[in-house]
């Protein structure tokens, strides 16, 4: 009875596909799919279903499990790795740190003429990596010109003290009215010679004041006593944090900074700059520990603006160059701000 198989169960008679066959789906073949909205309206047929290994659902396996997507913000390592903890974080940026420390005791004990080769490149970096980052967030800052200003600055600080350092800021102002005068983009003008100062003010005008210390007696040993206060700060803060910490320092900036940090911090950085920096600088006692009060403010204040400076540009770090610290902008931020008070309380002491 042919025409028996042509009828479905109301009787009426269905119309033969252009393949052959009848209209009912038969065992083990694919359902019918629907036209999409386009193809109704166009009158084009759907396109053919894919299957995770490319073939079409008529012209290949039949598997149609949808392959696993990685979670979006979720690092993915692969299978038989497990992703780096905080321990190994801890361990690099120690060993990262004996480097630094290792490079700058070499470099020092060739002269002072060294270390201030030393200082040059690594304010050159830190200045270069902050000009970067407000690139990222749309500033054309005159880059060139707060480079060649910055080692400028250091070189005059050495020859002449500090004395020079309103000169060359004068000049470096003068210069970027010029620059961004006639520059591209002539709307923001302002915005962009204002962050060309603060890369200058910011990184070399704080390092200056340790190449003006560098030709005085024991000049080597008070950057070294000033870069050592401010190391023992930044160690005995996270030691005071992770052990006791509960009350945050600045939540909105730095919410990972604790108050119990910062009081272990002081403590530990005032006791030991009174006894270590009259060892290796022109302090006396009473001198050394005002040294470490003085850190115990700097230092903080140092890593705070540049987290606010971080938070406001939209990034985590100002580079990548040393492993477990960021860049070198990251490791130095709280020594840009030890250095002036520390020449400072030299001044004050009149040991400068």
């Amino acid at each position: 009875m042919p025409d028996a198989n042509r009828r479905g169960i109301s009787g009426r008679s269905r119309p033969l596909r252009a393949g052959g066959g009848s209209g009912w789906p038969t065992p083990g073949s694919a359902p019918a799919r629907k036209r999409s909205s386009l193809g109704r309206w166009f009158g084009s047929a759907p396109p053919a279903a894919r299957t995770p290994e490319g073939d079409s659902a008529t012209g290949g396996s039949a598997d149609r499990t949808p392959r696993p997507r990685p979670k979006r913000g979720r690092r993915t390592d692969p299978p038989g790795e497990k992703p780096a903890g905080k321990g190994s974080d801890l361990k690099l940026r120690i060993l990262t740190g004996a480097v630094l420390a290792a490079v700058v005791i070499g470099v020092g004990s060739l002269g002072t003429a060294p270390l201030l080769g030393l200082l040059v490149v690594v304010v050159g970096v830190a200045q270069g990596e902050f000009y970067l980052a407000v690139r990222g967030a749309g500033y054309q800052p005159a880059t060139a010109l707060g480079l060649v200003a910055g080692a400028t600055l250091l070189v005059a600080a050495y020859e002449r003290g500090m004395a020079a350092a309103p000169v060359v800021l004068i000049l470096t102002l003068a210069l970027g009215v010029v620059w961004h005068a006639w520059g591209r983009d002539k709307g923001r003008a302002l915005a962009d010679l204002a962050v060309t100062l603060v890369g200058v003010a910011y990184v070399p005008l704080l390092a200056s004041f340790a190449a003006a210390a560098l030709p005085h007696h024991d000049g080597r040993g008070i950057v070294a006593a000033t870069i050592g206060a401010a190391a023992v700060y930044d160690i005995f803060a996270y030691a005071g944090g992770r052990l006791f910490g509960t009350h945050p320092l600045a939540p909105r900036i730095s919410p990972k900074k604790t108050r119990e940090g910062a009081i272990v911090a002081t403590a530990s950085v005032i006791v030991l700059s009174g006894a270590i920096a009259p060892q290796v600088g022109p302090w006396s006692i009473g001198a050394a520990v005002l040294l470490g009060a003085l850190v115990a403010v700097a230092a903080p204040m140092g890593d705070l603006f540049e987290s606010v400076l971080k938070r406001d540009l939209g990034i985590k770090d100002m580079g990548s160059i040393l492993p477990g610290h960021g860049g070198v902008l990251d490791r130095i931020d709280a020594i840009l701000f030890c250095v002036p008070v520390a020449y400072l309380s030299l001044r004050i002491f009149g040991k400068l």
